[in-house]
């Protein structure tokens, strides 16, 4: 802190001149003022709009009393959450209780009562020091010397030291934990380029979230970056930090599941372990499917082969093959009969 002993007898003087309410805004103002002057900061960053959450919280419990705040001085993070938890005891000296006033942070000031508790919260935005004061000036003559400072430290940027797994099937929705520091309420997570899903910034140190779709190709193999971007705009890398596998192959669903004999019928099927790195094929009741094209890693596209009528097994082949019995039904499709007009 800086000219301190300027500050305790310019705050001397406010306090033995408050004496009706006017008087007491102007104490306000001149407290604010010198709040101001005692803290050292940059330009303010304002509060986030709405609730907040998923940030480190910071948890301050502090007792006001003839004539000192305990504790006095505490440090937290940017970006943190900070609620102050400020308590006048009854059997206080002063009959007017106490109150608190901090630069940028509680520039409204709040009172509180002998015997009472108030609790305040904010978002630590802005890095730098910021004094705080009683703002009861008929509290008693000790006035001058209740306050304190907060300090917080600025954060640059996220950084990111692991994820856990590390590996995860091609088919997406792997359950992971990427750790490091800075993570801010609102990041965003990407593996190889592609976004993560159901994406919680659990704190500033920690995020969870589900991976992507792998890559349905042979870039499969090859170690993705996965990095945190702040609503800010700071990111972080962690360079080939997660690697896919091709999983079992599956069939999951057929649609559609029916129709004509002449065939011609574009069908999806969802699975798992379809990949361009090895040949293809899809059949139905034995006979090849034509136009198989793989969409992604558990999506694929093919056109029916003409089949006599019946249910009939489909079959998936990447290197192995998979089978979806009665996967499919051929059916005739009745003749529209015209309406013969008279």
């Amino acid at each position: 802190m800086r000219r301190i002993s300027g500050f305790v007898i310019a705050l001397t003087f406010v306090a033995l001149g408050a004496r009706a309410a006017d008087e007491s805004q102007e104490h306000l103002e001149h407290l604010k003022m010198m709040m101001h002057e005692m803290s050292e900061h940059g330009a303010v960053i304002p509060q986030p709009e709405g609730t907040i959450i998923g940030l480190s919280t910071q948890s301050i419990t502090m007792t006001a009393r003839q004539f000192s705040f305990t504790p006095s001085t505490f440090t937290v993070n940017q970006g943190d959450i900070v609620t102050i938890t400020i308590n006048v005891p009854s059997n206080d000296g002063s009959s007017v209780g106490h109150g608190i006033l901090m630069d940028t942070y509680i520039e409204g000031g709040v009172n509180v009562p002998r015997g009472q508790t108030k609790t305040i919260t904010f978002t630590a935005t802005t890095p730098g020091t910021f004094v705080w004061v009683c703002t009861q000036s008929s509290c008693g003559s000790g006035h001058s010397s209740m306050f304190g400072q907060m300090t917080v430290n600025a954060v640059s940027g996220p950084s990111v030291a692991g994820i856990s797994p590390s590996t995860g099937s091609t088919a997406g929705g792997t359950d992971i934990t990427i750790s490091g520091s800075g993570f801010q309420s609102g990041a965003t997570v990407t593996i190889g380029g592609a976004s993560a899903t159901n994406v919680g910034v659990v704190s500033s140190t920690s995020i969870t979230a589900k991976t992507p779709l792998g890559p349905a190709s042979e870039q499969a193999a090859i170690p993705m970056d996965v990095v945190v971007t702040n609503p800010d705009g700071t990111k972080a890398t962690l360079t080939r930090g997660f690697s896919y596998f091709v999983p079992a192959l599956s069939i999951l669903s057929v649609t559609p599941s029916s129709g004509p004999i002449s065939g011609g019928t574009v069908v999806t099927i969802t699975g798992t372990g379809f990949t361009t790195a090895v040949n293809s094929s899809v059949t139905f009741g034995g006979v090849p499917a034509t136009n198989v094209t793989i969409l992604d890693a558990v999506t694929m596209k093919a056109t029916t082969p003409a089949h006599a009528v019946g249910t009939v097994d489909i079959v998936v082949t990447f290197g192995s093959s998979v089978t979806r019995p009665n996967g499919f039904t051929y059916q005739t499709i009745p003749l529209r009969h015209r309406s013969v007009k008279h």
